[in-house]
């Protein structure tokens, strides 16, 4: 099942937006905050808007601005998978972009029981409550500025019922900016938390941790720089940003090197299901093993191309 995330920049007061609904004062320069951000980017996912806050990013991102000012960030921004929850926006023209005009919970839990990355919520406070109060949200990553605004709107306007959450893991940033990661209360009882990608794999069942293992391993001999580490709850690699993603679903395994080396290798994945950014891999079939080694140089080389450039 995929995971729900709440990603999202509050005022020491607990406000997202001020009174006018300007969220600018949670923009920082510095280059902690700026390579967090990028590194977030990268990871991937589908994000998930309201209409207010997806006007607002997609009056920003797909500009030459934001290229300029954000060239990662943006290019993350635009080709990520998008929802946007709305009954009265007619249409939706940011790129990669679904318009669904009813059914908030319902849509939601039916996007969770998909195959894919996970679902990342930014800004959209009414449907954080929303989504709260269904008990749908798996993850909330809150980030507390140093900076009172007086007043504006909290993301949980509207919450009847009380819930727990429990605290596991912080961050500090040189700004004065803490992260906060948060769980349903709920959800440490009842779910594992896989820390590392050796955990995970022992998760599974034998015949798909071997296999699981032999992607690890040619990950490891084609990017011996790379970081490992569990992102998304997937096993993920980092080489100048976002390398690879891999994970083991009930009828095959996710695989997961970006939309550019999937547009790439379009001819040699035919045969597998894929969508932009993912190709699956049957259980019941071959691992191909020549073409993850192709993917994984590719991606090496893009990355290192897209360091290069910013040099």
């Amino acid at each position: 099942m995929r995971k729900l995330i709440v990603f999202n920049q509050v005022s020491l007061d607990g406000y997202f937006t001020d009174a006018k609904g300007d969220m600018s004062w949670a923009h920082k320069q510095d280059p902690e905050w700026l390579a967090f951000i990028d590194e977030n980017a990268q990871g991937g996912g589908e994000a998930l808007f309201g209409r207010k806050t997806y006007e607002l990013m997609a009056s920003y991102w797909p500009t030459p601005l934001a290229m300029q000012q954000a060239p990662v960030v943006a290019k993350a921004m635009n080709e990520m998978p998008k929802v946007v929850f709305s009954k009265t926006l007619k249409k939706a023209d940011w790129n990669n972009t679904r318009l669904v005009k009813r059914g908030l919970a319902a849509e939601v839990r039916k996007m969770k029981n998909e195959d894919g990355p996970d679902i990342v919520i930014m800004g959209s406070g009414s449907i954080v409550s929303q989504l709260a109060q269904e008990g749908l949200i798996d993850e909330y990553q809150i980030v507390v500025n140093p900076i009172v605004l007086g007043e504006g709107r909290t993301l949980f306007e509207g919450v009847k019922k009380k819930f727990g959450l429990n605290l596991t893991k912080t961050r500090t940033f040189k700004n004065g900016n803490v992260l906060m990661t948060y769980e349903p209360a709920r959800q440490m009882t009842i779910e594992k938390k896989v820390a590392t990608i050796d955990g995970y794999l022992q998760e599974q069942p034998p015949a798909i941790r071997k296999r699981l293992k032999e992607i690890r391993s040619i990950v490891r001999s084609l990017a011996p720089g790379a970081t490992e580490k569990i992102s998304y709850r997937m096993p993920a690699f980092f080489l100048n940003g976002y390398l690879v993603y891999f994970a083991a679903f009930k009828n095959h395994i996710g695989f997961y090197p970006g939309p550019g080396a999937v547009a790439a290798f379009r001819d040699e994945i035919r045969k597998y299901k894929s969508a932009k950014g993912s190709i699956q891999f049957p259980h019941d079939s071959p691992l191909p093993v020549s073409l993850i080694k192709k993917i994984v140089k590719y991606r090496v080389k893009e990355n290192l191309l897209g360091l290069k450039k910013k040099e």
